[in-house]
């Protein structure tokens, strides 16, 4: 392989098979991809693969640490050349005898630079130098790092210096010329080496201090003071314990997210002056997995492990027993939670901290469990966590003037809503709740005004009035958002600053003319609907479409962009050809597989597809000018708006405001005023625990109450049946119904050459789905028959006796599982302790199905599963708890 053909991958793994610690830059830039890039250099190809995975244009950066760095500027003359050359040869060394890298100018093809690379003992470190052996030639220290062969910056291109492809140790006149300080064991001592041991008096490692945790943790994290263990006595009660331990895990300094430090200096003062003080680690550019086992974390840990990648990494066993697993975040921060990943597995982020090894609780130590840096945290978790939105031009910026509604919103949200804050967490929690006074458009004379009562109730015990003034101006003082981005009168798509000098709008225009209107005066601006899916989706309205995960809202979505760009009929409704914006939010790479796929099984040329691409989330409100005026400069008139996910674009932090919810969809809804007047899909995940007949968008009715309507995709068996659900201006649609089929693309392929799969969705016509909708009506009755011959067998035996498998071969219980729930849905079926067995009305509806029938045309015998079959065609879309019962009544009559 060529220089110029290979991949930056390619030089990232070529400079860690020559033993040297790699990790990302950014590109075209020396700049770090992240802080920590201390940690988490490598020399792991599976961990540099990874790490490019991230950003393949990366450049390369090499760590210092363990190596002697002779760096050569390039304004370094003849003259310390000459001078470099005599050093060596005083001591009868060849110069450059080993590995180097050389910057090269390729416009002005000139040498802008160079260094070689020596190796040092294990535990040998070495200051920074500057013009220690010449002028312009100095020496790179331990902490630092150098831009690696195959980096380029605008003009300059790293390479290897030919010749040399092995690092050499670094001699030992170099390492004293240099001030390379060696670790004790290493260095010589003037003895006279014994034949046989000498007794030794036995003796025991040196205990390690909090300091020497402090600083250890360091090396990878900020860390700040906590406070220490106080025994309550052995009389105290189980709540005195408790609040005990949560107070050896609070931060001794009240501004500690801004402290917090690596600095070694910093942190030696500090333990200093608390001796005892526990560890905190500051979260904000990592993602600590904290897997707690006494809310049932180990469990939910062993179910996450069976499906996901938990790369090895830096691990705390805490003083309980549980474990917090250390990764760091290639991508800025991220937002943690409770029970993020499943009950008892929680996820410490940004704004966080957890409390590091070498502390202690109850006389128990929080311990590292293996030695290992912080690995990157894996993309899925990176995926499931919902990014921490970035600071938006308009944070601070008043949006609204401060209203009584503004005031009775803080107000209420304040007595019903705003969260209670324990000792250790004051300071935390009234800057979050000062937060929400501010998204409301509240002053900050109001907002402390108002929090003062909620100091009293809430607070435990209520917090310093002086510092609660502090908190509220420091959280109107460090926004992220708009003030008053909560307020139902917030602008939508497009931010606009109020001047605060003016007195406050109305919500709503007043007409110049005449308010009271004639009857034809009324219907004279009458416009027509404007079908874009005849019958169905309308232009310039905007729709929901809810489903759960993992049932196809986003192929459905895909199906219909691609035939809107192409302007295909969907069986007999007819589709209006126009331009398609995709708002690809959640996940770019998935829909960028699912458009191949999508295409080539429709047969249209993805390179002339009238389907154009947004890929990422990013805040509507501040990219909409930006998009409005890309789509106008573009010549665009899109007819089709697809955003996907609602929840990718929402800039509030609670789901379940009313206030945040209706803000958000004006933001969406704003989409069909853009040129053309296209229809807007929104793509949403249900509310909380939602079954199947009551598929309604997260935010529920207050994000509703803004959709012209609510389209719900409802998984029953092999179908996909869309109709609306809740709420639908105009005349309402027939169901329809799709299939998902799982399709390949030449282009799809890994990086070992194997096809990966994806899913599309295809349109069921009339014949199909009746045809799907019997074979699922006959799988039913042979479920139902097997269970009753076999009450006593387990899923697996009865997915084997019914022939259901996996393509694997292995059977498929959870095809089973789905059958038997339908069944039981329809009271054919019921669970009696660990079997199911076959109800009455189960009985009954079999006898009915096996029964003979005499065939009205031929005057033949036939078991009516057959008139079952023909009974199924009169099934019209019906739900599927209904369907079974509904079909096998009407094929016995």
């Amino acid at each position: 392989m060529t220089g110029t053909s290979m991949s930056k991958l390619d030089f990232a793994l070529d400079i860690a098979a020559r033993g040297l610690p790699v990790f990302l830059l950014k590109p075209n830039s020396d700049d770090p991809f992240i802080p920590n890039w201390r940690a988490v250099a490598t020399t792991d190809p599976g961990d540099i693969r990874e790490c490019w995975k991230l950003c393949p244009e990366a450049n390369i950066g090499i760590s210092t640490k363990g190596l002697l760095i002779i760096d050569i500027d390039e304004d370094c003359g003849p003259e310390s050349i000459a001078k470099l050359k005599s050093i060596f040869a005083e001591h009868s060394a060849q110069y450059w005898q080993t590995l180097g890298c050389a910057s090269i100018c390729t416009r002005e093809h000139k040498g802008k630079g160079a260094f070689m690379i020596y190796a040092l003992p294990p535990g040998a470190t070495v200051e920074t130098a500057i013009d220690l052996l010449a002028p312009h030639i100095s020496v790179f220290g331990s902490n630092d790092f150098v831009v690696g062969p195959g980096s380029t910056i605008d003009d300059v291109r790293h390479e290897f210096v030919p010749g040399n492809t092995k690092i050499e140790p670094a001699p030992p006149w170099l390492s004293e010329l240099c001030g390379v300080e060696l670790p004790a064991e290493s260095k010589s001592m003037n003895v006279v080496a014994l034949k046989k041991p000498a007794p030794v008096a036995p003796t025991s490692a040196p205990v390690k201090t909090k300091l020497d945790w402090a600083l250890e943790a360091a090396q990878y994290i900020p860390v700040h003071p906590l406070r220490w263990y106080v025994d309550p006595g052995v009389n105290a009660t189980s709540k005195e314990r408790e609040a005990a331990v949560r107070s050896a895990k609070a931060a001794l300094l009240t501004d500690w997210p801004n402290r917090a430090t690596q600095d070694p200096e910093q942190i030696r003062k500090w333990w200093a002056q608390w001796p005892d003080a526990n560890i905190g680690g500051a979260t904000n550019d990592l993602v600590v997995v904290d897997i707690d086992p006494r809310n049932g974390g180990d469990e939910t840990f062993a179910e996450l492990q069976a499906i996901e990648h938990f790369p090895d990494t830096a691990t705390t066993r805490t003083q309980s027993g549980g474990r917090h697993l250390i990764y760091v975040t290639p991508d800025g921060p991220l937002k943690g939670g409770t029970g993020a990943l499943g009950r008892g597995v929680d996820i410490k982020a940004r704004g966080g901290y957890v409390v590091m090894p070498g502390s202690t609780i109850e006389g128990r130590m929080y311990t590292r469990e293996n030695a290992r840096p912080p690995a990157f945290a894996p993309p899925w978790i990176i995926e499931r966590l919902k990014a921490a939105k970035p600071k938006m031009s308009a944070a601070g910026k008043r949006l609204v003037e401060e209203d009584d509604t503004a005031i009775e919103l803080f107000t209420n949200w304040l007595r019903d809503h705003a969260p209670r804050a324990l000792y250790g967490k004051i300071d935390d929690t009234t800057y979050k709740v000062a937060t929400k006074g501010y998204d409301f458009g509240c002053s900050q004379a109001t907002v402390h005004e108002l929090m003062l009562g909620w100091n009293e109730t809430h607070c435990d015990p209520p917090g310093d009035i002086e510092r609660l003034e502090v908190v509220v101006e420091s959280a109107g003082r460090n926004r992220e958002n708009a003030i008053g981005c909560s307020h139902p009168l917030a602008p939508g798509f497009e931010v606009v600053q109020i001047d605060e000098s003016r007195a406050p709008r109305s919500a709503a225009r007043v007409p110049t003319s005449d308010l009271i209107q004639t009857s034809a005066q009324f219907v004279q601006g009458f416009v027509p609907p404007e079908y874009l899916v005849d019958q169905v989706l309308q232009r310039r309205f905007c729709y929901s479409i809810t489903a759960q995960t993992g049932v196809g809202k986003t192929a459905v979505a895909m199906l219909l962009s691609a035939h809107v760009g192409a302007g295909r009929s969907l069986g007999n409704l007819d589709v209006e050809q126009g331009s398609v914006l995709y708002f690809a939010g959640e996940n770019p790479t998935d829909i960028q597989m699912r458009w191949l796929g999508i295409t080539r099984e429709l047969n249209i040329d993805p390179a002339t597809a009238d389907v154009h691409f947004i890929p990422g989330a990013m805040p509507l409100s501040q990219a909409a000018a930006r998009i409005a005026e890309e789509v106008s400069r573009k010549g665009l008139q899109p007819a089709l708006v697809v955003v996907d996910t609602a929840a990718a674009y929402f800039e509030g932090d609670d789901e379940n405001s009313n206030t945040q919810a209706v803000a958000h969809a004006r933001r969406l809804r704003a989409l069909t005023e853009l040129p053309g007047g296209p229809c807007v899909l929104i793509l949403c995940h249900p509310t909380k625990r939602a079954a199947d007949d009551d598929l309604i968008p997260r935010g529920g009715g207050a994000f509703l109450a803004e959709v012209d309507g609510n389209i719900a995709l409802q998984k029953r068996e092999s179908l996909i049946v869309a109709s609306s659900l809740g709420k639908f201006r105009g005349r309402d649609f027939a169901p329809l119904s799709f299939e998902l089929k799982t399709v390949q693309h030449p282009v799809l392929k890994d990086a070992r050459g194997r096809s990966i799969p994806t899913v599309v969705a295809r349109h069921l016509g009339e014949v199909e789905k009746q045809r799907i909708s019997a074979d699922t009506l006959s799988r039913e009755n042979q479920l139902l028959e097997t269970v009753s011959a076999k009450p006593d067998a387990s899923l697996r035996e009865l997915a084997e006796l019914m022939g259901w498998r996996f393509k694997t071969g292995q059977p498929d219980q959870s095809k089973v599982s789905r059958a038997l729930d339908a069944l039981a849905k329809a009271k054919l079926v019921r669970k009696s302790g660990r079997r199911w067995e076959v109800t009455p009305s189960g009985l009954s509806e079999l006898e009915r199905s096996t029964r003979p029938t005499e065939c009205p045309e031929t005057g033949e015998n036939r078991c009516s599963s057959v008139a079952t079959d023909e009974a199924n065609i009169r099934l019209k879309n019906e739900p599927s708890e209904r369907a079974t019962k509904r079909v096998l009544q009407s094929a016995t009559k």
